[in-house]
């Protein structure tokens, strides 16, 4: 046995109360996060670090400093590991600056402002249908060789890389993302009493984080304690055999086991119906298995429910492909349909705590230092953030009764999603609808004059966006400091420096490989420049040419889901006993979640006979075990990455996936 080892305690310098080698960590893997992510997706093809509501980017770094550099640490007599606190701000740093590389932000954006000037051709008649609509201030234009340099890379000899005319652009576009965090702190705030002290959400996604930090803190060995678990070795080392086995299998020697994201099958259930995709998404299986028993039944039942009902209905024939909403359109209206009541219900029995904090913000009460920002800042901040949100719509272009339809879907969605993930620690998840697309097919295009249509296809780069502009993430932030350092004095200050150094560090350096490596055209389909970025502004031609609107059977629909919910919430609160969490009808037939329903299924299964047979404590020593699956999940995804780079440059192994 290690003996304990002595500790030479230094002072740690702070600002605002806050550790400097914290901030400085936190910013050095800001950084890196930003460049890590896009060379990995865009150049070598492996997998997408970012596609998670906790990524895999956060966590990979936190596992080195939790597991390598604070054991290392001490080792050194001379040297002061990093505490608690410290290792809780490192984390939401990191956290917060996940929220903008890759298929979360960056893509969204660069998608629109590089795409309409170098793609136009006269088949996909985008100039004779919305050019003369573009506002030209939030677009790059493609005069000289500015867009075709980025999209081809600059031919050897022929120049360097062309700077000037993405700078008015960005600037615009990085105010509104600015803003909408902001307004996302202001909202989290508001918010934070009603989900953390009334509804006791247990925020199952950083939840892990939390207890690791804590047994780091309590150790005396150079390890945390559950290393020294069987439990955790067995996981850790299990999965990492899996992940190294199948990652030798990239050069053909052997056959892969078909566990993980890259073996699939379908299981067809009914005629009409979509078939069920079985696979094993480990990532998304250790965060259900950590959830609430009733929550991960909830989400495969309804999952599956909304599967055999569409099916029902095709044969039927009450679903009609020709529905702007897409397959299943009915039954996805159903859904969101619940998922509006949700929020409104939770809204409306949150409307005595946020009166309390409008109160409070209007008399000038001062604001404990446990919230994240004043209830002062929070309420007029908000008031001025929409403020600005909607001059820069109009100026966009968007006519003025469009743009609260368009705030209030954002404002559903995002703080619905928000919500969603703090109760059940859904890993993966996207929004049941875009925003801006159920804003026309609300108000039907045909009643939208086309300058208006035009900016809400720009909308695609801040309305579709399924971490919520940063809402959610600053929430599950504002968890993890409350839990482990109650004084945030400084820290939004902190996380908006993270935030804006994220955002200038991923979008430069996409720029600057597009020009200088193979062009942003061969970055692949995965993300904004393979076909999807067409897509945003062929949608634009679509509404502008064809009138998209929902149906009356959807509206029908809609209705019925937000009285199945309402059914659901009265039925939860009145029987103790009652199995169907109503969260989980929400997103339970978004794409997403639908296709992890074997996953979610497997969490279920386990941890339910877990409880049947050995109760509570059999469960909670089977935690570490799910501990080591994680991380050792983690290592070998990042030994996948490593051998990419190395071997498999631009043909890289999406290890680590949605689904």
């Amino acid at each position: 046995m290690t003996a304990p080892s002595k500790h030479v305690v230094l002072p740690i310098t702070t600002c605002f109360g806050l550790s400097r080698r914290a901030i400085g960590i936190g910013l050095l893997f800001t950084v890196m996060i930003n460049i890590w992510v896009p060379y990995g997706s865009f150049l070598v093809h492996s997998s997408r670090m970012t596609l998670s509501h906790l990524p895999i980017s956060v966590l990979i770094p936190f596992f080195l400093l939790l597991f390598i550099v604070n054991p290392l640490l001490r080792t050194w007599p001379s040297q002061r590991h990093l505490t608690g606190s410290e290792l809780a701000l490192i984390f939401v740093m990191m956290f917060v600056a996940s929220l903008v590389p890759g298929k979360v932000m960056v893509a969204y954006l660069m998608g629109i402002i590089a795409t309409p000037y170098y793609f136009a051709r006269p088949e996909n008649q985008w100039a004779a249908t919305f050019f003369q609509y573009l506002p030209d201030w939030l677009l790059v234009h493609g005069q000289g060789s500015t867009l075709t340099w980025f999209y081809e890379g600059i031919p050897p000899g022929a120049g360097e890389v062309i700077w000037g005319p993405w700078f008015p652009p960005l600037f615009w576009w990085l105010t509104l993302f600015m803003v909408l965090f902001f307004v996302g702190a202001c909202l989290s705030t508001i918010m934070r009493k009603t989900w953390v002290e009334h509804e006791r959400l247990a925020f199952p996604l950083v939840r892990m984080a939390i207890d690791l930090i804590r047994h780091d803190e309590q150790t005396t060995r150079r390890f945390p304690t559950f290393v020294y678990d069987r439990m955790f070795q067995v996981g850790f080392g299990t999965t990492l055999m899996l992940m190294v086995w199948n990652i030798s299998s990239f050069w053909g020697a052997v056959p892969p086991i078909p566990i993980g994201v890259m073996y699939s099958t379908m299981l067809p259930v009914m005629d009409g119906a979509s078939a069920i995709k079985i696979s094993v998404n480990i990532y998304a299986l250790c965060f259900a298995f950590l959830a609430p028993l009733e929550i991960t039944f909830s989400l495969w039942f309804f999952a599956l429910f909304g599967v055999l009902e569409g099916g029902l209905l095709n044969r039927f024939g009450l679903q009609y492909s020709g529905s702007a909403v897409g397959a299943n359109a009915v039954v996805k209206a159903q859904f969101f349909g619940g998922f509006i009541m949700f929020v409104i219900w939770h809204l409306w029995t949150a409307r005595h705590q946020i009166a309390e904090v409008i109160r409070q913000a209007w008399q000038g009460v001062p604001t404990p230092s446990t919230e994240l920002l004043s209830y002062r800042t929070a309420v007029f901040g908000l008031l001025g953030g929409v403020f600005y949100l909607v001059a820069w719509m109009i100026k966009s272009g968007m006519v003025w009764w469009v743009i609260p339809v368009l705030l209030f879907f954002m404002f559903i969605l995002y703080v619905g999603m928000t919500r969603v993930i703090a109760q059940t620690g859904m890993a993966f998840l996207d929004l049941p609808v875009n925003a801006h697309h159920f804003t026309i097919l609300t108000l039907g295009s045909a009643h939208i004059d086309p300058q208006s249509l035009t900016a809400l296809g720009l909308a695609s780069a801040y309305a579709r966006n399924w971490r919520g502009m940063g809402i959610g993430t600053i929430a599950q932030s504002d968890k993890v400091m409350s839990d482990l350092q109650q004084n945030k004095r400084g820290l939004f200050g902190l996380m908006t420096l993270t935030f804006l150094l994220s955002l200038l560090t991923s979008i430069l350096f996409t720029i600057y490989i597009g020009y200088t490596t193979i062009g942003a055209y061969n970055f692949g389909g995965r993300d904004a420049f393979g076909g999807i970025n067409e897509s945003y502004y062929d949608d634009i031609v679509r509404w502008i040419r064809n009138a998209d609107q929902l149906q009356v059977p959807e509206f029908v629909f809609m209705a019925m889901g937000g009285a199945m919910m309402l059914v659901l919430t009265i039925l939860t609160h009145r029987l103790p006993a009652w199995p169907l969490a109503p969260v989980g009808f929400t997103v339970a037939f978004a794409d997403v979640a639908r296709l992890l329903m074997f996953s979610l299924f497997l969490a279920w299964l386990t941890k339910m006979l877990l409880l049947r047979i050995g109760g509570v404590t059999v469960y909670r020593r089977a935690q570490p075990f799910v501990w080591g699956v994680l991380v050792g999940f983690c290592a070998g995804v990042f030994l996948g990455f490593l051998v990419d780079v190395i071997w498999f440059p631009g043909q890289g192994h999406s290890l680590h996936e949605w689904v």
